[in-house]
């Protein structure tokens, strides 16, 4: 969901030829406007990426030196090496990929 678009979905009906560049249900006008919205998330997205790899550089290396030592690192060593404290074992037990706040 976005400011721009909003709570809308708009999905090509079977034989819509919006897949095909054909004639399509979706107006030409609103096809640009799911474009520049789509640039727009993915590039304020590789900003943030940008923006938290390189203030965490410290952070990476002293993780890529430590398994370079030790091949691999369980989650207490890699945020030793990290040089940040464990999270909380309620935050241990979040799934793997599960949105953790990094530089706190």
């Amino acid at each position: 969901m976005s400011d721009e678009i909003g709570f809308v979905s708009v999905l090509p009906y079977e034989g819509d030829a919006w897949a095909t560049n054909g004639p399509s249900q979706v107006s030409e006008r609103t096809r640009q406007r799911i474009d520049d919205e789509v640039k727009r998330v993915v590039e304020e997205a590789r900003a943030e990426a940008i923006r938290l790899l390189t203030e965490n550089r410290s952070r990476l290396d002293a993780i890529a030196e430590a398994l370079l030592r030790a091949e691999t690192l369980d989650q207490p060593q890699a945020y030793a090496a990290a040089g940040l404290d464990s999270p909380p074992e309620e935050d241990a037990a979040a799934p793997v990929g599960a949105a953790t706040p990094v530089g706190t």
